[in-house]
């Protein structure tokens, strides 16, 4: 069963972040608060860290505001581009 919801938590790290065309943006570095750190471009270890939830921050991740998220489900966070 998946379930949609609006708002990220801390167990969305790790996931890929799409837009409404199904195509990757990046993946979730960190949460907080409403706010989504994106990774744009992940490597491998990248994704390890996010899976093990080690966080560790990185110059090239930046900050999503609740407002640009449409919907998170069990598998992918779905943003609003411009």
């Amino acid at each position: 069963m998946t379930s949609d919801r609006s708002q990220p938590t801390e167990r969305d790290v790790g996931k890929p972040i799409v837009d409404s065309d199904d195509n990757q943006v990046g993946l979730v570095a960190d949460v907080t608060g409403n706010e989504i750190e994106v990774d744009p471009d992940p490597d491998m270890l990248d994704r390890a860290k996010a899976r093990f939830g080690w966080k560790d921050r990185d110059d090239d991740t930046y900050r999503l505001d609740a407002d640009r998220i449409r919907t998170v489900t069990d598998d992918e966070v779905v943003v609003r581009v411009p």
